[in-house]
């Protein structure tokens, strides 16, 4: 019997939070990486390079206060003058793209999703030759081939 009410009342309750019952906290929030992977196309010897690097970033963070006011706008979260163009692809997910340092080269796509009130999520695709052989140097383009990517995992959470 109780087994019933369970079901009952389980299926009476949300699986997932939309964005309109998400209601992101003011306040400050706190920005850091998470983790970082090299696909497989990349070189073993960009591999062995460039990945020590990106790790090097891997638990820094940096927080900063933030204004919702009670809507979730992604685009108050961007620091600097790079916009990323946020499209909302469903109730808790947006899409922009990735701009390189000081241009307007399209290097990657980021993918933001608001887990909860408190933590929003962001993936990173970027692709490496443009934005770590932006001139297209011939000595550098066997590093950095088609398809060699990096994907960086980010967590932005609050913190009160």
């Amino acid at each position: 019997m109780r087994y019933l009410v369970f079901l009952a009342l389980a299926n009476t309750l949300p699986i997932s939070a939309s964005a309109d019952e998400i209601s992101v906290q003011d306040g400050a929030w706190t920005s850091q990486l998470m983790d970082v992977t090299l696909s497989e196309t990349c070189p073993a010897e960009t591999t062995a390079i460039v990945l020590p690097q990106f790790e090097e970033s891997i638990g820094q963070s940096s927080t900063r206060e933030i204004e919702f006011g009670g809507d979730f706008d992604p685009n108050l979260l961007e620091e600097g003058n790079r916009p990323y163009g946020w499209t909302q692809t469903d109730d808790n997910t947006w899409e922009g793209t990735v701009l390189g340092d000081g241009d307007d080269r399209e290097v990657g796509i980021a993918t933001l999703t608001v887990e909860s009130d408190t933590l929003i999520s962001v993936v990173n695709e970027i692709d490496l030759a443009p934005m770590l052989n932006p001139s297209e140097d011939p000595n550098f383009t066997a590093m950095f081939p088609p398809g060699c990517s990096a994907t960086m995992i980010m967590q932005i959470s609050y913190e009160s």
